[in-house]
């Protein structure tokens, strides 16, 4: 196809059509240059994007193997014979004493900076729950340089507890079969997750009579990776809520709902209107008890400390 044709004015004052030399402007100096520039970053980006991903993985690995292992054991109360059964409430306050040790940890400022962006962050933690050889342990692998400070977390809501550094536990068979999973959010990380605070019973509980059928050689392990989060994440939640106190349905500011919102509103706006005497206003969207609820949550969440969470399932059967 070829370009609009230029004017040019002859000498005896006529207008005559002149085709425009694609030929010369794409082998030009400027474009070819452009071109060329463009190349360079674009193999420069990739090749810094390529060393990255090789040292993160290297870091990694060098990080795994730079972790303290701490067994922790707490003594375990006898019930007496008169004690009736443990209220919600008192299984909301012995729960509430770990969500202090949880909250410690996201307030840590998390590692930033050219080296962590290359190799990638090291302040990682893991609380883990391991059925192994008919006994169910509780364990928490840390960063060496952390491991006073995990100490003084425990001793502190715990003090009865007794920490002991061992060697990292192995509950895998040479011939035996591993399967893993990990646990998936299932709208946006921004909406309140059910918590023991709206739970009728211990799900320690449930947790550990699950891990009670693991017998013999098999072994089976909970893993709660966790980092501080970046202040970033709150934005979302408190963007969301706000969103729905000024009228928006929840269906219309999840998963990029906002977005559609807009340009629903921008749709309608450009359609052709209806008469004035067919013309409805639209009354002010009121919130249901469940999404007002739903807002309280977005809003209390945001209040806490945030924490970056892997939740991971393994299992080994001999």
């Amino acid at each position: 196809m070829m370009l609009p044709l230029l004017q040019i004015e002859l000498l005896d004052g006529e207008t005559a059509a002149m085709p425009l030399d694609v030929g010369s402007v794409m082998y030009s100096p400027f474009v070819t240059g452009g071109l060329v520039v463009l190349g360079i970053a674009a193999a420069i980006v990739t090749i810094i994007f390529a060393v990255r991903t090789a040292y993160n993985r290297s870091g990694r690995a060098k990080a795994s193997f730079g972790m303290t292992i701490l067994k922790i054991r707490v003594p375990k109360l006898v019930k007496k014979e008169d004690e009736s059964e443990k209220s919600q409430q008192q299984i909301q306050e012995k729960i509430a004493v770990m969500e202090t040790i949880f909250g410690t940890l996201g307030a840590l400022k998390g590692e930033r900076g050219i080296i962590q962006w290359l190799l990638g962050r090291s302040d990682h933690f893991s609380f883990e729950i391991v059925s192994h050889h008919d006994r169910i342990s509780f364990y928490v692998a840390t960063p060496t340089s952390y491991r006073n400070f995990i100490e003084e977390q425990v001793h502190a809501q715990y003090s009865d507890a007794e920490i002991e550094e061992v060697p990292d536990y192995n509950i895998f068979m040479p011939t035996g079969i591993v399967m893993g999973s990990y646990l998936k959010l299932r709208r946006e990380s921004a909406f309140p997750i059910k918590t023991y605070r709206k739970l009728e019973s211990d799900p320690l509980n449930s947790l550990t009579n699950a891990l009670s059928k693991v017998t013999g050689e098999d072994g089976a392990a909970i893993q709660f990776v966790i980092r501080s989060a970046r202040p970033q994440w709150r934005r979302d939640g408190l963007r969301i809520a706000q969103a729905m106190q000024q009228g928006k349905k929840l269906k219309d500011v999840q998963g990029g709902g906002i977005a559609k919102a807009v340009g629903k509103e921008l749709k309608g706006f450009a359609s052709t209107a209806k008469p004035t005497g067919e013309k409805k206003l639209d009354e002010p969207y009121r919130l249901t008890p469940i999404e007002e609820e739903m807002v309280k949550g977005l809003e209390e969440k945001a209040s806490k400390s945030g924490l970056d969470v892997n939740v991971r399932i393994i299992v080994s059967s001999a």
